[in-house]
């Protein structure tokens, strides 16, 4: 018998938009249309109405406190996508709401704007089970349509409110993003009307090569679309450039530049826009610039998936801690925050940086005989940390030198660490609390951790002509060789996480990323609550002392089944919640460690409770009782009240509603692992997902 009979929620590293990972299993599914007469065509036909509303013309227009309403229709526990066509709105000083229930705790959204909108509820309660819209005080809107359907996935919601980096599956380390559709219209040039989308100031003429710039003057010209950016938003603008001569640039609010356009190449620039309209102008009075291949897409950073590639081979789902980095131009080693002792000019190489972006910065001891100390660091006085455990970490690349040295000084203890600069990197000689070297792409990253005692600790960087050296040695560089640097992070915590850039040049400027949060709740109809099996193949970013917590739970902390880490030891917990009253909480060793990755497999059920781990049975419990009929209906990486995140690396997760069997279990978390796809490409081709 396959596994995937008995399965009924599969998330792995999969298809994801912003704010939401997409399940494999169940793929998504909406039921039949509930409503009757939700386009209005036969006027007011199945809906029941109040106050002051008007169907005509295929349409329902509701004003001042009015509603329409369908009763009879919903179930409590189940999950509705809910799909409004809303022709025109103005609020006034009231609201629009479209509800499903009423009472004093219906599920509703308000409305504030005309279009196709969509809205999803999941695990209604109501008072009656109604489908309305209502408008309070002066509001009035006109609705073409409405649309209710029962809506079944196990797609798990995502939450951060900021950007995030990730490694992705070239080696790169780049921001999670969701790439918008096209806002420039005939960006090429070649539409039939090119006139009818550009407006072409003096010094611009449109051509087969695209728009050309010709000045001689101080005049000022541009070459201007209108309405093409949203002020506050993300945008990537790509374009070709060719410069013969003179500067462009994109201009933003008050002639600002967005960027400069002076050399030929392709320009991939992301910023916040400032100014609605794209605008290109020129710099210099002399100027000769073709401009061609314009294209500007939105960017979605905040609450998108990380799907990461760390380490190689099959991604993972990354969720982290909230992280601020603390060092101001941290990708930018020729910024005044920066400095270099005894070090030859930090100046940008030819070597591309980790983001494939930009590049690294060479960092050449001097071959000076008088000057025999060499180290790069920042101005630590414009930190503002909290006293206690912090991690500096830095990208490092071999350049002449594979050594390499982080020194703690001012604000610590005079301690370091030595890094091998080769194979996946190796720890050499050093007395810090904590230090890890990684391998992404063809880069090293190096972290330390170290006890601080005071607001400004510093770290030293140093590049080393051989190993076993001591803490911040003399020697004489050869002026040729050294080290590359780049994404220069300190941070609060007894570990690095995930590269957070900061771009600001203001000295004490900081960025935060806050954490991830992975929750699923309204899916009492794929968990079965009197049997059944919670499966999890994760791995912890630390033995940091916190808990860090999977659960199938009531969404409450009173009914749950939960793995967790354990706090102090390489062990991971499992523990049964019934009743506000805990069957069991056992704990059992992890031999790989916590921070492998370790396959677990949850069996619950009434008098039968095992714990497989990687392929083998690791815990029973024979005495506790279950859970009654459609309890369970979430799936959080947290707790059952969401409180103790899971921080960590989840490369599967799974629940089945029915108790496997032990020969079931084996299959599950040994070796060989599930019976379900050889590749990633195989599983979106079965259940034809496009992957992202």
């Amino acid at each position: 018998m396959s596994l995937l009979d008995d399965v009924s929620i599969v998330i792995t590293p999969n298809a994801y938009k912003a704010g939401e990972l997409y399940a494999v299993i169940p793929v998504p599914t909406e039921g039949a249309e509930l409503l009757t007469n939700g386009d209005f065509a036969n006027g007011d036909t199945g809906w029941s109405n109040g106050g002051t509303t008007s169907f005509s013309n295929s349409q329902v227009t509701i004003t001042g406190v009015s509603y329409i309403v369908q009763s009879n229709l919903l179930t409590i526990g189940k999950n509705y996508k809910l799909t409004i066509n809303v022709d025109s709105i103005n609020t006034n000083s009231g609201t629009v709401i479209a509800a499903l229930g009423s009472g004093s705790d219906p599920a509703k959204q308000s409305l504030d704007q005309a279009g196709n909108l969509t809205f999803y509820f999941y695990d209604i309660t109501f008072g009656s089970n109604w489908i309305q819209i209502f408008t309070t005080s002066d509001a009035t809107v006109t609705v073409n349509s409405i649309s209710v359907k029962e809506y079944t996935s196990a797609d798990m919601d995502v939450t951060r409110a900021t950007a995030a980096t990730r490694v992705d599956e070239d080696g790169l380390v780049n921001y999670a993003e969701v790439i918008g559709s096209e806002e420039v219209t005939c960006g090429d040039f070649s539409c039939a009307v090119p006139l009818d989308s550009w407006t072409v100031g003096s010094k611009w003429s449109i051509g087969v090569s695209g728009a050309r710039l010709v000045s001689s003057t101080s005049a000022a010209s541009s070459l201007v679309q209108s309405n093409v950016f949203e002020i506050g938003k993300i945008y990537k603008v790509t374009l070709d450039a060719v410069v013969i001569s003179g500067k462009a640039k994109l201009e933003g609010s008050g002639g600002s530049a967005q960027f400069l356009i002076e050399e030929t190449k392709t320009y991939t620039e992301y910023f916040v826009a400032s100014k609605e309209d794209f605008y290109l102008n020129r710099v210099t009075s002399v100027s000769d610039i073709y401009i061609d291949n314009i294209s500007v897409k939105e960017v979605t950073r905040d609450n998108v998936p990380r799907i990461d590639y760390t380490g190689g081979g099959c991604p993972h789902i990354l969720a982290e801690p909230m992280r601020t980095n603390n060092l101001t131009a941290s990708q930018d080693l020729t910024n005044l925050f920066w400095n270099s002792i005894s070090t030859e000019t930090i100046v940008a190489s030819t070597v591309l940086s980790p983001d494939g972006t930009t590049f690294g910065f060479k960092a050449i001891p001097s071959a000076s005989s008088g000057n025999t100390t060499h180290y790069v660091d920042y101005d630590y006085g414009f930190l503002s940390m909290p006293i206690g455990e912090v991690t500096y970490s830095i990208f490092v690349k071999p350049f002449g030198y594979t050594n390499f040295q982080l020194a703690t000084s001012s604000g610590m203890n005079s301690r370091y660490q030595n890094f091998e600069l080769t194979g996946d990197g190796v720890l050499g000689a050093g007395d810090v609390n904590g230090a890890k070297i990684e391998k992404i792409g063809d880069w090293y990253r190096c972290s330390i951790t170290e006890t601080s005692v005071s607001a400004s600790p510093r770290v030293l960087n140093i590049g080393l002509p051989s190993s076993g050296l001591g803490r911040n040695p003399s020697f004489t560089g050869s002026g040729t060789d050294g080290v590359l640097l780049w994404g220069g992070q300190i941070e609060e915590g007894t570990y690095a996480t995930s590269y957070i850039p900061n771009l600001s040049t203001t000295s004490g400027s900081t960025v935060t990323r806050n954490q991830d949060i992975f929750t699923r709740d309204g899916i009492g109809s794929l968990i079965n609550s009197t049997e059944g099996v919670l499966f999890v193949e994760m791995a912890a970013l630390a033995n940091d002392g916190s808990y860090r917590v999977i659960t199938i739970s009531d969404g409450t902390s009173s009914n749950y089944i939960a793995l967790y880490y354990t706090r102090t030891s390489n062990s991971i917990s499992w523990e049964l919640k019934v009743g506000n009253a805990v069957q069991f909480s056992r704990s059992v060793s992890l031999p790989l460690g916590s921070t492998s990755f370790n396959k677990f497999a949850f069996k619950y059920k009434e008098n039968d409770c095992k714990l497989f781990l990687n392929g083998v049975e690791s815990d029973i419990y024979t005495s506790n009782v279950t859970f009654t009929s459609n309890t369970l209906n979430s799936l959080f990486l947290t707790n059952g009240d969401g409180i103790l995140l899971l921080f960590g690396k989840v490369k599967q997760l799974q629940v089945y509603d029915t108790a496997l069997t032990d020969e079931q279990l084996l299959q599950l978390t040994g070796e060989s692992g599930t019976d379900f796809y050889e590749s990633y490409a195989e599983m979106a081709a079965a259940l034809t997902y496009t992957l992202q």
